[in-house]
């Protein structure tokens, strides 16, 4: 009797929670926000940040003629970062902003997107370890609940 009960409310549990890390996620990197990239810095001496979320943000005019163009990695200017100390600079970051142009490290490298940055924000040290955790929980326990579902429909 338990274990019928257990398999008829569990999946929709696991949607449930699917779908609610889903919103928190959407809602911590204000992915529906325009102009709002999730970044990472680089190290390196290429451009100065990665494209964690919003690549799909990325656009202007300018960008339409450029025949080599690499989103995923972006140069920033404007407002200077005030994050980056030692102990933040590698946390995830919101920057807000929009394209003003394109550079590239060296001839043959691919175009990158110049973002004029107007404000930063934090995401802490949390979300670096919490994203992933928050992407794949909002991917996996909604596939899981419905693939339950559809096994108790179809008599699985």
């Amino acid at each position: 009797m338990l274990n019928s009960m257990i398999r008829r409310w569990l999946p929709h549990v696991l949607l449930s929670i699917g779908i609610v890390l889903g919103i928190v996620l959407a809602w911590r990197t204000k992915v529906f926000s325009k102009n709002v990239l999730m970044l990472d810095m680089f190290a390196c001496t290429c451009p100065d940040y990665r494209v964690v979320q919003g690549t799909w943000k990325i656009s202007s005019p300018l960008l339409d003629t450029i025949a080599y163009l690499d989103k995923s990695e972006v140069y920033v200017t404007g407002t200077e970062n005030p994050y980056s100390d030692p102990m933040t600079a590698y946390d995830f970051m919101l920057a807000e902003g929009e394209v003003v142009g394109v550079d590239r490290v060296s001839e043959g490298d691919p175009w990158n997107p110049v973002i004029h940055v107007t404000r930063w924000e934090h995401l802490g040290i949390w979300m670096d370890m919490g994203y992933g955790m928050l992407k794949w929980g909002a991917i996996l326990f909604p596939a899981l609940g419905l693939w339950m579902l559809w096994a108790q429909r179809t008599g699985y």
